[in-house]
């Protein structure tokens, strides 16, 4: 049994292709009579090349290449075994649902079949699991007593466990199948060397974590055959068998397979005493959109110093790649996605998506603009009609005229014919489609019909058709094997529950997609990057959670059945991720990693290998922390890739950011404005988003009110207490009054809840229900407020506004609607309702200047109305109050930001905020610009006008 090591701190793959071509150097450049089995389809690639520069011909012969999967398909051939016997994932779920039946165990076997595939995928994955490992249910049963196991897992788990595998393997046998797992069992158990016949010597490389069955068989190829298994490792560190131990599993592997460690031999090469430090670098990042910039950057200052193809960025969490994509077309970087997408992150599978929810949804007009926005949907270009164009258009009808439900004939009196006739081609196209997704017809015929919606929909938009060529192949074909499957029709009678059926099983699939490796920057996945070279790496999201991932507990193997039965168990999975991530930094010449630090989320810790290399445990690394958040926003990025572009080169088109300068019209346009809390709100945050509100008057969408939404509840809170102050109790109440101030605020509560919701669904019944609780809870504090001789005096009433002289003969008009305004002891109290928790103090705080950049201030109101119902004498305010729920939201407290924040809070507040933005806001000099900070992006209608999608 011949067994070598490569150093870690040699790069893998090209060190493996100068030792074969050195050892084979009799036959070259045909090389067709060695066979090399690796871990992933991506080493082949690499290596075929890494091969052929080796050479430093034109052409060879390349070995044959495959990876372990494929090794067994080919001996399963050989064997005369039919591909038609091995069964696949619907097959299996069919079966086992059939097999669960049977057995009629309590609830389990009467679920829906579309709920039964969740739970059928970890019993099917429990089955794999035991037939790779050679174990089944008996094994279990032997060390249970052993283990002291729970009654209920002994007596009833565990027997249910070993009926459904035992019928489930009958109906197998019966039909004449096998699933790949058991098939390749046997081909491990039954191997003969005549099966590799065909070459003359065998390499098993790169692979780790290996089951019994794969340790089975490379051990009757490394024992029968002209073969050699090549690790990459320590051979020093290789007898530990420690899982501390970065080589764990190759430990494990020689361990398993009776192999001598003292008599392994090191591969040599001339870098193999190179002992020259990795230097990495740790950014801080406060969110995952701040990462993609932090990539950007870094790939910039790279860039120069080395070609692209050479830089690769390692994702541990796939959905990552969507917004890093969208980065890298931004910035016109090239790059090559190298990686398997899950086809739930593709746009593809969100149109079957918002297909089935429109027609889930009794077909509501939220969930039909969802899929008309879908941009497969948006694209389309038929009858030399644009939808995209329409789609804005019924967009803002169907809002306008706050329609719930959509039909195939939408009423449209006042548009012109031409517009009608354009509104009902994409109407018509939209319910063809639903019309096909929603007939009951066979199993087969149905999944045929979602090929041919999906082939004449992409075609009909040119421009994504050619974006997803090879995603659209993959996903054709593997339509055309689920049609192939019987699928009885019990199992889903309904066309919905055949889509959602389909689209269940497609959200677990990945769809490879394979590039040139050789052209722009790498992005690749953590497991496809194993024993691949490069001269620098960059790796985001390295947290606990994400990478390593958050261990998901076993429904039918706990942890320390695992360990007595010899199946990987959590710990032996974080050594695994271990060895990924020291192999991903050791031995490149620069190392970048990030990871988040967000607030709102738990994702708040670095990995712990980030924190022994920022502790300095670890000697073969310079490490420089920047525990700083990062500040490379992608709009800062945005305008200096326009300056000079990734390469260093300048561009020859500069856009501008987007901006608006200012004119004497435009000042003129100004100072009639009277400037509210959201004017000024809007400008601090964003100042093109203002000049595209205020100065071109551009309106966001009505929402449809078809939903819960806080803002809609805050209004009917709002509007209700008005109500009932200025109607009914304009000089206050008591005690002695409570039920009648409950039954009128509950009356007008109806009414305004009846406004905002004329034809309510079941669920916001409910909501108001448990609202109108909420409100109730008001009146207690409003009773002990009136009974402290508080009176109020505005409720929602516009106030008269208040001019300021901003300096250089300027004078500008502030003021607006305040929610409510008390007056006590010749005293004003201006009070502000909130339907959510309690501000945070950032929101409220004055900051030391406008341009501080930790200023978050955002909340106008308050202060801006104390000094416009006063006209600027501050001494008459005698609190500035909110009214907001508790932390469970269930109750009404009240805040006073003047006693909190002292009694000149509002002095600071005009010199330090409300100036400083009025002086800016009428400065000539000073133009329109996008704001600096992309998370208001995200929530803004805006941003295909400002060209910055995120």
């Amino acid at each position: 049994m011949q067994i070598k090591t490569i150093p870690f701190n040699l790069p893998f793959l090209p060190v493996l292709a100068k030792y074969i071509i050195k050892k084979h150097s009799s036959i070259s450049p045909d090389f067709g009579s060695i066979l090399i089995v690796f871990p992933s389809e991506r080493n082949k690639v690499y290596f075929r090349e890494y091969l052929l520069q080796e050479t430093g011909k034109e052409g060879i012969i390349s070995p044959s290449l495959l990876t372990i999967e494929q090794l067994y398909d080919h001996v399963f051939e050989k064997t005369g075994g039919e591909k038609s016997t091995l069964t696949n994932e619907i097959e299996r779920n069919v079966l086992l649902k059939e097999a669960v039946g049977k057995i009629k165990f309590k609830n389990f076997g009467q679920l829906p079949f579309i709920k039964f595939i969740s739970i059928g995928r970890k019993l099917l994955g429990f089955f794999d699991e035991l037939a790779s490992w050679n174990l089944a249910i008996k094994d279990i049963d032997n060390v249970k007593e052993k283990l002291h196991f729970p009654s209920q897992y002994v007596d009833e788990e565990l027997p249910i466990l070993g009926k459904i595998h035992k019928r489930y393997e009958k109906i197998l046998n019966d039909k004449g199948l096998i699933d790949k797992t058991s098939a390749y069992l046997a081909i491990a158990k039954s191997f003969k060397t005549k099966y590799l016949k065909d070459f003359e010597f065998v390499y098993i490389a790169g692979c780790l974590a290996l089951p019994f069955t794969d340790i089975l068989l490379i051990k009757k190829i490394l024992t029968d055959l002209q073969s050699k298994l090549i690790i990459h490792c320590d051979k020093k560190n290789l007898a530990d068998n420690s899982l501390d131990n970065i080589f764990y599993h190759h430990n494990k592997i020689l361990r398993m397979l009776d192999a001598d460690i003292q008599n392994i031999q090191t591969i040599c090469s001339e870098n193999s005493n190179d002992n020259s430090k990795t230097t990495v670098y740790i950014q801080k990042c406060k969110s995952a959109l701040d990462e993609v910039g932090f990539i950007m950057k870094t790939i910039s200052e790279l860039s120069p110093r080395y070609p692209l193809h050479r830089i690769g960025v390692m994702l541990p969490e796939e959905s990552f790649y969507l917004p890093l994509k969208d980065a890298l077309d931004k910035f016109s970087i090239p790059y090559n996605l190298s990686m398997g997408i899950p086809f739930k992150h593709t746009p593809l599978y969100s149109f079957l998506k918002d297909a089935y929810d429109f027609i889930d949804s009794n077909f509501s007009s939220s969930r039909f603009l969802r899929l008309l926005k879908n941009p497969i949907i948006k694209g389309i270009i038929k009858d030399g009609i644009l939808f995209k164009e329409f789609a804005y258009k019924l967009d803002i009808r169907i809002r306008k005229e706050n329609l719930s439900c959509i039909n195939r004939k939408i009423k449209s009196a006042h548009l012109s014919p031409e517009d009608k006739g354009s509104e009902q081609i994409l109407t018509d196209f939209v319910f063809d489609i639903t019309d096909k997704l929603s007939k009951d017809c066979s199993f087969g015929e149905y999944v045929k019909s979602i090929r041919e919606i999906i082939q004449e929909t992409v075609e009909l938009n040119e421009e994504f058709y050619k974006k997803t060529f090879v995603v659209l192949n993959n996903l054709m074909e593997k339509l055309i094997q689920i049609e192939n499957c019987e699928v009885p029709d019990e199992f889903c009678q309904k066309g919905k529950d055949k889509l959602k059926f389909i689209i269940n099983v497609l959200e677990t699939m990945s769809f490879p997609i394979s590039g040139d490796f050789l052209n722009g920057v790498q992005v690749i996945g953590v497991l496809e990057a194993r024993n691949i070279d490069f001269d620098c790496i960059i790796i985001p999201s390295c947290n606990e959670g994400i990478f390593p991932q958050k261990s998901e507990k076993d429904l039918f193997l706990p942890a320390n059945l695992r360990k007595e039965l010899n199946i990987p168990f959590y710990k032996e999975r974080d050594a695994l991720y271990c060895y990924y991530f020291h192999q991903l930094i050791t031995g490149k010449k620069e190392v970048y990693l990030s990871y988040r630090n967000e607030e709102k989320t738990q994702l708040g810790l670095k990995n712990r290998w980030i924190e022994k290399l920022a502790e300095g445990e670890e000697k073969n690394f310079i490490v420089k922390e920047n525990k700083e958040v990062n500040s490379a926003t992608l709009s800062q990025l945005y305008v200096q890739n326009n300056k000079d572009n990734f390469y260093g080169k300048k561009s020859k088109k500069n856009k501008q950011t987007p901006s608006a300068y200012k004119n004497d019209r435009t000042l003129n346009f100004l100072e009639s404005l009277t400037f509210s809390p959201s004017i000024l709100k809007t400008y601090k945050q964003c100042p093109y988003k203002f000049y595209l509100s205020y100065i071109l008057n551009m309106k966001e969408p009505k929402s449809i009110k078809e939903g819960y939404a806080a803002s809609i509840w805050g209004t009917i809170l709002h509007n209700t207490l008005a109500r009932l102050y200025n109607e009914v109790y304009p000089e206050g109440y008591t005690e002695d009054i409570k039920k009648q101030v409950i039954s009128a605020m509950s009356q007008i509560g109806e009414e305004e809840f009846k406004k905002a919701y004329p034809h309510p669904k079941g669920s916001l019944c409910f909501d108001w229900e448990q609202n109108k609780k909420k409100f109730i809870t008001l009146i207690d504090n409003e009773i002990s407020h009136f009974k402290d001789s508080f009176k109020s005096v505005k409720m929602d009433k516009k106030l008269t506004p208040y001019i300021i002289d901003i300096g250089n003969n300027i004078k500008v008009k502030v003021g607006g609607i305040p929610d409510r305004i008390d007056t006590k002891d010749k005293k004003f109290y201006i009070i502000d309702y909130k339907m959510s928790k309690k501000p945070s103090p950032k929101t409220y705080q004055i900051p030391n200047c406008l341009a501080d950049k930790d200023n978050d201030f955002t909340e106008f109101q308050l202060p801006l109305y104390g000094l416009v119902s006063t006209k600027g004498k501050i001494d008459l305010i005698g609190g500035l109050i909110y009214y907001h729920l508790d932390e469970n939201r269930q109750n009404f407290l009240t805040l006073d930001i003047l006693e909190k924040e002292g009694k000149d809070y509002i002095k600071k507040f005009k010199e330090k905020m409300l100036l400083p933005i009025l002086k800016d806001i009428f400065n000539k000099k000073i133009s329109f610009q996008l704001n600096k900070n992309l998370d208001i992006c995200q929530r803004c209608i805006f941003v295909d006008h400002c060209g910055r999608r995120v």
